[in-house]
């Protein structure tokens, strides 16, 4: 029964971990499209987004690192459940997160949507597969990865309409992207299961 116990605790102490980390990258998007907006206001060279991308991600991974040290600890031993799966669950995971992401070069024009789909795809095949081979249920994973897929509708609407520019649109699928995270990390620290 301690064991049990303990195990439910580890858990819990791992979701919420989840919850920390999604709501912090939901920020660092957040945070990152304004410095990319900015960059194309003041119209400097393109390598100022990877620039400022990474730094922004930098500075709320370290920050994250510091505030919670045992954060990225907790989830390095959830995602390491996925190395006991069967050869053919990795890689069915690995193509539900890289082929939209490989695609981006073929079809650079609608990137945005390549990237919602990476992340849906991805996140929604990690949750189902975790739950069949690890029986761990994260659905804050879940959670990210259909909203994702269901902003897809929403950003190529956005995306052609008349109101609206390419800037615009692609500012917006960042911001569903920073959503899903949110909603998904607010999920993990606040729900019971």
């Amino acid at each position: 029964m301690l064991e049990n116990d303990n195990s439910e605790k580890m858990s819990i102490t791992a979701r919420k971990s989840f919850g920390i980390f999604f709501i912090s990258i939901s920020v660092a998007i957040i945070v990152g499209s304004l410095f990319s907006e900015i960059i194309e206001l003041i119209k400097l060279h393109h390598i100022f987004h990877f620039i400022a991308w990474t730094f922004i991600f930098g500075i709320i991974m370290t920050i994250l690192i510091i505030k919670y040290k045992r954060i990225f600890s907790l989830i390095r031993n959830r995602m390491k459940t996925s190395m006991k799966w069967p050869l053919s669950a990795k890689i069915i995971n690995g193509l539900c997160w890289t082929i939209p992401f490989l695609l981006i070069p073929l079809f650079p024009s609608i990137y945005q949507f390549l990237i919602l789909a990476g992340i849906g795809l991805g996140n929604l095949s990690t949750f189902l597969l975790t739950q069949k081979y690890s029986n761990i249920k994260n659905y804050e994973q879940f959670i990210v990865g259909i909203l994702s897929i269901l902003f897809i509708p929403l950003a190529i609407y956005i995306d052609n309409s008349l109101l609206s520019s390419q800037n615009i649109a692609i500012i917006i699928s960042r911001l569903m992207i920073a959503i899903s995270y949110g909603i998904g990390g607010i999920f993990a620290l606040v729900s019971k299961y």
